[in-house]
């Protein structure tokens, strides 16, 4: 979230790790830590749910997402470089916590309750149920690293 709100060029080869450290400095600067761990939240929370495919992301919520992050290829970019940066730099146990974290921007389509029925066609068959990546348990406690 940093990175995408920073200076960072969008087409770039990837700086040094000094540049990457200072644009994350001046993203968290420009955004400010409660913005950033709002955004990161919603982001972490619709990537969840998109991952795979098996959830479907509700249109409020990626339309709400696609407002906030207008710049795909820019937030891949930044992601890029995000990865780029903990390989080099590692990430501390509290980083981690912090980066398990997710939140929907909207009604979650599990309803919060951490499971979702996926309806295919009304064909009992076809149709099954999966946990919530964002709300059920075993996927937050896998996230936490613990």
């Amino acid at each position: 979230m940093a990175l995408y709100a920073s200076d960072m060029p969008t087409r770039r080869r990837y700086g040094s790790k000094e540049q990457v450290r200072a644009w994350v400095v001046q993203g968290v600067e420009r955004l400010g830590r409660r913005e950033l761990t709002r955004r990161a939240l919603f982001f972490n929370g619709q990537f969840l749910l998109a991952l795979g495919g098996l959830v479907p992301v509700p249109a409020p919520v990626q339309a709400r997402h696609d407002e906030r992050f207008p710049d795909a290829y820019r937030l891949t970019v930044a992601g890029q470089a995000t990865a780029t940066s903990v390989l080099f730099d590692g990430m501390s146990k509290a980083a981690m916590k912090r980066n398990a974290a997710a939140k929907v921007d909207g009604q979650c389509p599990c309803e919060d309750t951490g499971r979702m029925f996926i309806d295919i066609d009304g064909d009992p068959d076809l149709s099954y149920e999966v946990d919530c990546p964002v709300h059920a348990s075993t996927p937050q406690f896998v996230r936490a690293g613990r």
